[in-house]
């Protein structure tokens, strides 16, 4: 099969190009243009064979902090792998094959690939490829709402009650303004976490997030925020990603008192209500926590009906050759300062 790879410039007609794909929100410009800035630019790839898309592919290019470092560590990240239609081993393959050239060509050290909604396994052709698979958890939206709420196990719907007894509401906003209340109860769910024996963290858990790209993807209206309040209290909320017929759940956070009346299930409850009634085909709760416990979020996400999806992702080792792959995990264990003079020498030949 003979593939070629197009660099897309045009934002506008890649997500025309985009229409013809079941694509989530992650490979869509209005998400990934919220991360550009001066060392992060989005890169767009069209897989074409006689004239016919067969594939796409867009993530960021990558600059490190230091030019010297440029031969050492400059990556593409991709949120998910190559939307391909339609999906073959043999047809990825190719298209692996041709991203791969294209790295190399530009000068890229690695290709590294999230797992975010991504169902399809990875393996770049000729390279010990680092796989990683996580769990999904994901509410099928497509039925009539009266089946979807007969999936809700009974313990959901009695935190549901209690919520709306003790006289909790449903909102949504697309205020960027609104961040400021969801960082303080995601600090807030830390602190409780923490209390509780979990290992410290950082809820920006996907990569290049901070305050200024959740109010980014706000004002590009490719997330919204739910919230639950008492009274005038916002007891939850969170961060959705939203893209055509998908929704994704990025960050939630939870007051204690919120906690105690069940605002956390009230909010996901009433987020698959809403989601379904507006045309959604599928709300994703998100993955598992490396430092939770596994059987207490399955549970959890389990409850409102949602199915386990294992998705994958991974990285290439140094697509320039051993021994800067060998460079390059020295400079993982390595503070950038002490690599940059140890990487400084070698150049110079000290």
């Amino acid at each position: 099969m003979n593939i070629a790879r197009i660099e897309e410039p045009d934002i506008h007609q890649w997500e025309h190009d985009l229409q013809q794909f079941p694509a989530p929100p992650f490979i869509s410009a209005l998400w990934l243009e919220c991360f550009r800035n001066s060392r992060r630019t989005p890169i767009y790839l069209r897989f074409v064979s006689e004239g016919k898309t067969l594939g796409l592919i867009a993530g960021l290019s990558i600059e490190p902090p230091y030019p010297i470092l440029k031969k050492l560590y400059r990556i593409i990240y991709f949120f998910n792998g190559p939307l391909i239609m339609p999906h073959d081993s043999e047809t990825v393959s190719h298209c692996m094959r041709q991203l791969t050239a294209f790295a190399r060509d530009r000068g890229y050290s690695h290709l590294n690939f999230g797992s975010y909604d991504y169902p399809y396994s990875l393996s770049p052709e000729n390279l010990p490829f680092h796989q990683r698979i996580r769990q999904e958890y994901i509410v099928d939206l497509r039925n009539d709402l009266s089946v979807i709420r007969k999936k809700i196990k009974k313990t959901i719907k009695e935190k549901v009650k209690k919520s709306e007894k003790n006289g909790l509401t449903f909102h949504v906003s697309d205020s960027p303004k609104f961040v400021e209340h969801l960082l303080s109860l995601l600090e807030t769910t830390k602190s409780v976490r923490l209390s509780k024996g979990y290992g410290d963290y950082s809820y920006y858990y996907m990569p290049y997030f901070d305050r200024h790209l959740l109010e980014k993807l706000l004002e590009n209206r490719i997330a919204r925020i739910s919230y639950i309040r008492q009274a005038d209290k916002i007891l939850c909320a969170e961060l959705m990603a939203v893209y055509r017929n998908r929704a994704y759940s990025l960050l939630v956070g939870t007051s204690p008192e919120g906690y105690e009346l069940g605002a956390n299930a009230f909010l996901w409850f009433k987020d698959i209500e809403q989601l379904r009634l507006a045309g959604f085909e599928s709300f994703n709760l998100g993955g598992i926590a490396e430092d939770s416990a596994p059987s207490g979020l399955i549970f959890f996400k389990s409850a409102f009906g949602a199915e386990k999806h294992l998705c994958s992702g991974g990285f290439t080792p140094h697509l320039q050759g051993r021994f800067l792959n060998l460079l390059t995990q020295l400079y993982k264990k390595t503070s950038e300062t002490e690599m940059m003079k140890t990487f400084a020498d070698w150049i110079s030949g000290k």
